[in-house]
C-alpha cells in the first residue's frame, strides 16, 4: 500500500515516488520495475499490444489516499540478488510526505487475490471484507449487471461510477449531436483523465455502447486537439476492462482523435473473457497537453444484456447441438463395433 502527498492535489511538479530494482548491489544502477506501455510503445520490449499501463511511479494524483498496488514482476527483474527501493527525488524542501505499508514480495497468490485481498507467506490470500474464496473471487453481495447513463442525473452517475478523474458533467464540447443532447461527461483535467465503472456482473452482457468526441471541428478553447502533434496516438481514449480490480487492464478498443473529432456512436461486443462477475470498465486518455487541451466528452454509456429470448435460443441450440454430436459419435462407434 502507498499514499503520496496525503490528500494534496497538484497540477505542477508531483515529486513522485518511484519503485525501482537492481540486480547488482555494487553498481548504482536502478531501473523502474515496470515501465509505461502506451499505444505508441506497444511494440517495445516488455509491452503487450493489448495491455497499456503506467510505470511504477506514484504521486499525489494517482495515490493521494491509501491504495493497494499489486505488480506482477517481469521475468527480467528476477534474480538471486534483486533489490527493490522506493525513492523520491528532488529538493528536500519541496518534497511531499509519503508512506508505504503491507509490503509483500514473493510467490504469486492465486489470481493475485483478484485485486480484493492481500497475499501472505505461503501464497494465501487474506480477502477484503465482502469477498471470499481461495482467490477472493466470490462476491458476498450482488453486482449491477448493466449501465445506462446519459449524464443528466448526478445521482445515477454516482451509482454507476467508481472513479471519475479529470472529468465533470458539463457541455464543454457542446452537444454530441446527432447522437446525444444535453450534458455529457466532459474531460479537461490537468492530470489523470479517466472514468472507471463500479464492479459489474457481465455474465449476461452482450454489448458496450457509447457516444464519444475528442476535440472538435471548431477547435474552441474548451474543446480542441492538435492532430499534427507527433504524440497524438497516446491522446487516444482507450476502452479497457479489468477482471482483477484494476491490477491489469485489457484493451477492447482505441479511439484516435482524428476519428472522433466529430461525435461518433460506437458499439463493441463484450469480450468472452470479460463475461464474468466483478468486471471494471475504464475509459482512459493516457496523455494530453493539460487543462485547455485535448478535451473529450463521453455520453449515452450503456452496457446491454443478451435478451432472455436470445439467450434461451442459444442455450437450446448448444444443448441440441451437443446432443446431436453425442448421438452421431455413438452411432459411428456402434457402426464400427457391431
Amino acid at each position: 500500500k502507498i499514499v503520496v502527498g496525503c490528500e494534496a492535489t497538484s497540477c505542477g511538479d508531483l515529486h513522485s515516488v518511484m519503485l525501482e530494482y537492481t540486480k547488482d548491489a555494487r553498481a548504482d544502477s536502478w531501473q523502474l520495475v515496470q515501465t509505461q506501455c502506451l499505444p505508441s510503445s506497444s511494440n517495445s520490449v516488455g509491452c503487450s499490444p493489448f495491455q497499456f499501463h503506467e510505470a511504477t511511479i506514484y504521486n499525489s494524483v494517482n495515490s493521494s489516499t491509501w491504495k493497494r498496488i499489486t505488480v506482477q514482476l517481469p521475468d527480467h527483474v528476477s534474480s538471486s540478488a534483486t533489490q527493490f527501493r522506493w525513492i523520491q527525488k528532488g529538493e528536500e524542501s519541496e518534497k511531499q510526505s509519503w508512506a508505504i505499508d503491507h509490503v509483500y514480495i514473493g510467490e504469486s497468490c492465486p489470481k493475485l487475490c483478484g485485486g480484493h485481498g492481500y497475499c501472505t507467506t505461503g501464497t494465501i490470500c487474506i480477502c477484503d471484507e465482502g469477498y471470499q474464496g481461495d482467490d477472493c473471487s466470490v462476491f458476498s453481495h450482488d453486482l449491477p449487471s448493466y449501465i445506462k447513463d446519459n449524464f443528466e442525473s448526478a445521482r445515477v452517475t454516482e451509482i454507476n461510477w467508481e472513479t471519475i478523474q479529470g472529468g465533470v458533467i458539463g457541455n464543454g464540447c457542446g452537444q454530441l449531436a446527432p447522437f446525444a443532447h444535453g450534458d455529457s461527461l466532459y474531460f479537461n483535467g490537468c492530470q489523470i483523465r479517466q472514468a472507471v465503472t463500479k464492479p459489474l456482473d457481465l455474465t449476461r452482457a452482450s454489448k458496450i455502447m457509447f457516444v464519444l468526441q475528442i476535440g472538435s471541428l471548431s477547435q474552441t478553447d474548451s474543446c480542441n486537439t492538435n492532430l499534427s502533434d507527433p504524440n497524438t496516438v497516446d491522446k487516444a481514449v482507450l476502452l479497457q476492462y479489468s477482471v482483477n480490480n484494476g491490477i491489469t487492464w485489457q484493451v477492447i478498443a482505441q479511439h484516435q482523435p482524428k476519428d472522433f473529432i466529430q461525435a461518433q456512436r460506437v458499439s463493441y461486443n463484450v469480450p468472452l473473457e470479460a463475461r464474468m462477475k466483478g468486471v471494471l470498465l475504464r475509459w482512459w486518455q493516457p496523455r494530453h497537453n493539460g487543462t485547455g487541451h485535448d478535451q473529450w466528452a463521453l455520453d449515452h454509456v450503456e452496457v446491454v444484456q443478451v435478451s432472455t429470448r436470445k439467450q434461451n435460443y442459444m442455450m437450446n441450440f448448444s444443448r441440441q447441438h451437443g446432443l446431436r454430436h453425442f448421438y452421431n459419435r455413438r452411432r459411428r462407434s456402434l457402426r464400427r463395433f457391431p
